[in-house]
């Protein structure tokens, strides 16, 4: 008859097969020799936040001039205002779902928004590739271009990377990503504290798009200055409301920090509560509105 001990060695060797093996399984994209990119490994569908199926529509949401919402529909692109950051050939890839024609960009205090456009209804994967710190010989350097961060789009499975060695995949910054297909178009966001992550300790102020495998002249976006400044760690300086929400993008737990005023306040979100490990990347939002629930201590 096995010992407790035995016991929990057996169930601790499954637990650990269970994680090596969820590893193995993951989506992971990597850019090959020829300067194209490919999928390797199963689908784990846990790596972005991803609506829209088939060729299907979506949704459309009604919101006010000059904001984005994330469905899928480019109307509000095109309200805004906002011109294509890059403008490719029609008819220089097959299928035509593969085929794609411009990308936009653009960003408010939180997210980074994209909207990818396509000959056709989008089909099979395609890529986007983004140096953050303004030097293509740094990160995943080839002759052409120098990247950070790779972002895969697939109805099998959508996410973004670190592509510093040149590949990247689900893992590394898990449901970062959110991702609507509708038709010809895709729309997506990354958390800037993300994108924070790998720029330079000067800031993130440009990020360069590069498109794969349907090539294109590549596109430099530079950054809206926020009104509200974010700090990967759970802290901030510089905000004036009466309240401000914590939430840690890893796990997506929020925690409100209450009545604090100041030009100076420090906000600490691990002191009001969020747990953060290391590595994880945290958004503080400010609000001038308290909202109506009670207080922690109350």
């Amino acid at each position: 008859m096995a010992t407790h001990s035995t016991r929990s060695f057996f169930v601790l060797v499954a637990v650990l097969s269970l994680l090596v093996g969820s590893r193995v399984l993951a989506n992971e994209s990597r850019m090959n020799r020829d300067g194209t990119v490919s999928i390797t490994g199963a689908t784990t569908g846990k790596s972005a936040q991803q609506t829209g199926g088939g060729g299907g529509g979506s949704t459309c949401q009604a919101v006010p001039a000059g904001q984005i919402a994330l469905d899928g529909c480019p109307d509000d692109w095109y309200r805004a205002g906002i011109k294509p950051l890059i403008v490719d050939n029609f008819g220089d890839v097959q299928p035509i779902g593969a085929d794609l024609l411009n990308v936009y960009m653009t960003n408010n205090d939180i997210y980074a928004y994209f909207l990818l456009e396509f000959a056709g209804p989008f089909e099979g994967a395609s890529f986007l590739l983004l140096n953050v710190d303004g030097d293509r010989r740094s990160g995943c350097a080839t002759p052409t271009m120098g990247f950070e961060y790779g972002v895969t789009f697939s109805r099998d499975g959508s996410y973004v990377g670190d592509a510093r060695d040149c590949g990247w995949g689900g893992d590394d910054f898990p449901t970062a990503l959110q991702v609507v297909f509708n038709g010809r178009f895709i729309e997506a966001t990354i958390p800037l504290e993300v994108l924070k992550t790998l720029a330079p300790k000067t800031g993130l102020k440009t990020i360069e798009v590069f498109c794969n495998n349907d090539e294109c002249e590549p596109g430099i976006y530079t950054l809206k200055t926020a009104s509200q400044s974010t700090h990967v760690g759970g802290s901030m300086k510089g905000l004036t409301p009466l309240g401000a929400l914590c939430q840690n993008l890893r796990t997506n737990q929020q925690v409100w920090i209450w009545m604090i005023g100041g030009s100076a306040t420090h906000y600490d979100c691990q002191k009001a509560g969020l747990i953060v490990m290391p590595g994880d990347a945290v958004v503080v939002a400010g609000t001038g509105v308290v909202p109506k629930l009670r207080h922690p201590s109350n």
